[in-house]
Formats: structure tokens, C-alpha cells, sequence
């Protein structure tokens, strides 16, 4: 009874630990969108204000595409933002997990902390020969823990803000809109057939 017991808990421990990984996954996002929109002018506009009301920013822009960086959890309401100012000809989201690669840097980020503190160590206690050797080990140490904190900030930046890039096209540019027909449907009704016709 007490084997029973002692390996149901052992196997709900190990659930535990294994729901504790997947909730903390952390992943990466990047998407690129080609718009088909009658006025590019207009579309960089409403993107503009939309990111910004979210807590985003622009990245970079010109008069034929934008790059948006936006919170991770504002990317999936974009579509539809997008849709009302235009017909999303194309698409691709780039998904890319990241938790082991910063559980590797937090890692190594303890080991170097603690190698230093020991270097510390030894050189509040080493003799004048030996000053300038610690000096230099310790100079090294502090360059690669800023390094690892850089790239770790990286991976927040990059887990906490999704890059989208939209790029606008006229129609007939990249050949007539594809897609599903109610996508037209709703493009149609959302511009108008006055600007319709204009895009045209």
C-alpha cells in the first residue's frame, strides 16, 4: 500500500514538474502581411494609431511597408484591423519556442556569477604577483555575464513584443487578391465600391 502510494506520488510530482514546463514556454513571434489596400497612406495611419493605443510602437515605415512591434498578446487581434483597411493577400507567422534557450542563458548567467564571486574572493586576498592575472580573469568574467544578460533581455524583448511586418500593394501589383470568398466579400463592403472601383 505504502509502495502504491509513495509511486502515485512520485508520478503526480512528475505532472506537476511537466505542467510547470509547458506553462512556462515562451515563444517568439513574427508575421509579415501583404496588404491590398486603395490608399497605403491611410492603412500606415490607422497602423500606426492601433499599435501605439496598445502599448506598441513603429518600428520603421515607409510608403510601401511598416514594421510594428506589439505586444505579444495584441498580435492575434490584428488581422481583423487589418481586413477593415484592406485584403490580406498573403501571410506568414513565424513561431519559435525559446524557453530552453533561456533557461541555457539564465544557467550559465548563475554559473558566471558565482565564478566571479570566487575570483572576488581571491583577489581581496591575493599578493601584488598575482593582482594583475585576477584583474584580467575578472575583467573577462564581467564582459561575458554583460554579454548574457544582453542576449537574455534580447529573447524578452523579442517574447514580450511581436515583430509584424505589413506591405502594401495596389491591386494587380502581385496579380488579383486570392482567398476565400467571404475575405472578398468582407473587403468589399468594408472599403466601399466607390474606393473599390478607385483601386481598380
Amino acid at each position: 500500500m505504502r509502495l502504491g502510494i509513495g509511486i502515485l506520488s512520485a508520478v503526480l510530482a512528475l505532472c506537476l514538474a511537466h505542467g510547470a514546463a509547458i506553462a512556462a514556454e515562451v515563444f517568439t513571434v513574427q508575421a509579415t502581411y501583404n496588404l491590398v489596400t486603395p490608399s497605403a497612406d491611410k492603412a500606415i495611419d490607422a497602423l500606426r494609431k492601433y499599435v501605439t493605443d496598445r502599448g506598441g510602437y513603429v518600428h520603421s515605415y515607409s510608403s510601401s511597408e511598416i514594421t510594428l512591434r506589439i505586444p505579444a498578446s495584441e498580435e492575434g487581434n490584428l488581422r481583423p484591423v487589418l481586413l477593415r483597411i484592406g485584403y490580406i493577400s498573403d501571410e506568414n507567422i513565424v513561431k519559435q519556442e525559446i524557453s530552453q534557450a533561456l533557461t541555457d542563458l539564465n544557467t550559465s548567467l548563475k554559473v558566471k556569477n558565482d565564478h566571479l564571486a570566487k575570483l572576488y574572493g581571491i583577489f581581496s586576498g591575493s599578493g601584488i604577483a598575482e593582482t594583475l592575472e585576477v584583474e584580467k580573469e575578472i575583467a573577462r568574467v564581467v564582459m561575458e555575464i554583460e554579454n548574457i544578460k544582453g542576449r537574455i533581455n534580447w529573447y524578452r524583448d523579442r517574447s514580450s513584443l511581436s515583430g509584424v511586418t505589413v506591405r502594401f500593394y495596389k491591386s494587380g501589383e502581385r496579380g488579383k487578391p486570392a482567398g476565400r470568398a467571404e475575405n472578398i466579400v468582407e473587403w468589399i463592403r468594408m472599403l466601399g465600391v466607390e474606393n473599390l472601383m478607385r483601386a481598380y
